[in-house]
C-alpha cells in the first residue's frame, strides 16, 4: 500500500500494476482525501488511512471506504497525524489541531480528548505529533508543544510529562519526535533539539538524558533527534538532523557516532540526516536519507566489525532522499520518495521506478512514507 498527496494505490504483484483509489465527491464510498498521511490495519484486516480529510477505513470485504471526519463530528480535525490500535481493537486517532480521538469499530463509539485548561489531567496540546500504545496497553502521546502524555487503559484522563527545567530527571524537552518501549521495557523518547530520553523501568518521571557534549567522548552526535531504533541486538539507534547516525551500547553507556558523508570534514561531527533507519531480517542495516539516498551497513561487515556504509542513489538509478522503507515478500526494498516509489533488489542492486506512468496517483512522498 502506498500512501500519496494524490490518493491511496494498491501494488498488485500478481498483475504488476496499481489498483487506485482516490477522493471523488460524487462517490460516497470513496477515498475521503488524497493526501495520504500514514496507513494501518488493524486485527481485523481493516485499512485506516490518516489523511488531510479525517480517517477512511477500506474494508477488503465490501471493497468500498467509510468515513471518520470532522464533517460527521467523528474528529476535531481532519488533518490526522497518527493511528494506533490497542490490544482490545480500540482505534486511537491523533490529529493536528484537534487533539485524540477514540474509536471503537464494534460499537461505533466515539471519544474525543482535548486539551483543556481548566481540567489538569486533559491532554497538553491539541497538536498530536504522535501515538504509541507499548505491550502494557499504555497509551502514549507525542505533543509538538506540550510534552508528552500517558493513559492507562482504566484510566479516564492523562498523566503528563513535560520539561522541568529544575528536576535534571524530567523530559529534556516538549517536542516530542519519537516513542520506543524497548525488549526490556525502557522507555525511550526523542526530543527534537533536546536528545534522546530513557527510563529503564519504564517510568517518565525520571528519565536518563543523553545529550551532546562537546568536551567528552562517545555521547551523542546532536540534540535534535528524528528517530529511535531497536535492532536485534537491543542496542538502540538514533538518527539526528544533520548530525549523523548514533549508536548506543547499553552496557557500556557510550555512543558510536557515524558520519554519513563521504566528503572530507573539518568539523569534527558527523554529518548526513538518516530520518528512517530500518533492519532487514537477514540483520542488514538500511538507512533512508535526506539527501544522500539509500545506505547499506551489510551484515558480514557488521559482525565482523567493519564500517562500511555502501550508498545508492542516481549512479544505481535511485534519488536523493529516501523517506520510507519497506521489505517485500521476494526481500525487495520498497523505497519511498520525492520522485516516486522504488524497488530495489538488493541482491542484483536494480532498480524498477513506479511513477504516474505506472499508476501511481503521484510523485511525492511525505517524510516516513511507507
Amino acid at each position: 500500500w502506498v500512501g500519496t498527496d494524490s490518493g491511496l494505490a494498491e501494488w498488485r504483484p500478481d498483475f504488476g500494476v496499481f489498483v487506485r483509489y482516490q477522493s471523488h465527491s460524487s462517490k460516497p464510498n470513496s477515498l475521503v482525501n488524497n493526501r495520504v498521511n500514514a496507513i494501518s490495519e488493524d486485527k481485523s484486516g481493516v485499512l485506516w488511512l490518516a489523511t488531510h480529510g479525517g480517517v477512511s477505513l477500506w474494508n477488503h470485504f465490501s471493497d468500498s471506504f467509510t468515513y471518520y471526519n470532522a464533517g460527521n463530528d467523528n474528529l476535531r480535525s481532519d488533518i490526522v497525524t497518527s493511528v494506533a490500535e490497542s490490544s482490545t481493537g480500540l482505534i486511537w486517532v491523533g490529529t493536528y489541531g484537534g487533539g485524540l480521538t477514540s474509536i471503537d469499530p464494534l460499537s461505533g463509539t466515539v471519544t474525543h480528548y482535548l486539551h483543556d485548561d481548566a481540567v489538569a489531567d486533559s491532554i497538553p496540546d491539541d497538536q498530536v505529533m504522535s501515538v504509541y500504545i507499548d505491550r502494557e496497553d499504555r497509551l502514549w502521546v507525542g505533543t509538538r508543544t506540550g510534552g508528552l502524555a500517558m493513559k492507562l487503559p482504566d484510566q479516564e484522563g492523562f498523566t503528563l510529562y513535560q520539561h522541568d527545567p529544575k528536576r535534571g530527571t524530567s523530559l529534556s524537552g516538549n517536542g516530542v519526535t519519537s516513542i520506543l518501549q524497548d525488549r526490556a521495557g525502557g522507555l525511550w523518547v526523542g526530543v527534537f533539539d533536546g536528545g534522546l530520553n530513557y527510563s529503564a523501568s519504564g517510568d517518565p518521571q525520571n528519565f536518563q538524558r543523553y545529550q551532546h557534549d562537546s568536551s567528552a567522548e562517545n555521547t551523542i552526535s546532536g540534540d535534535r533527534v528524528l528517530r529511535v531504533f531497536e535492532d536485534h541486538t537491543g542496542a538502540i539507534w538514533v538518527g539526528t538532523e544533520g548530525d549523523g547516525l548514533n549508536r548506543l551500547d547499553l552496557e557500556t553507556q557510550q555512543f558510536t557516532n557515524y558520519d554519513l558523508e563521504t566528503t572530507a570534514n573539518d568539523s569534527g561531527r558527523p554529518r548526513g540526516t538518516p530520518w528512517e533507519i530500518y533492519e532487514t531480517p537477514d540483520h542488514t542495516l538500511w538507512l533512508g536519507t535526506l539527501g544522500q539516498g539509500l545506505f547499506r551497513w551489510s551484515t558480514a561487515d557488521r559482525e565482523a566489525g567493519v564500517v562500511r556504509f555502501e550508498q545508492f542513489s542516481a549512479t544505481q538509478g535511485l534519488v536523493s532522499e529516501v523517506y520510507g522503507i519497506v521489505v517485500g515478500s521476494a526481500d525487495e526494498l520498497w523505497l519511498s520518495s520525492n520522485r516516486g516509489l522504488f524497488e530495489f533488489n538488493p541482491a542484483t542492486e536494480e532498480v524498477r521506478k513506479f511513477d504516474r506512468n505506472n499508476g501511481l496517483l503521484s510523485n511525492e512522498f511525505n517524510q516516513g512514507a511507507r
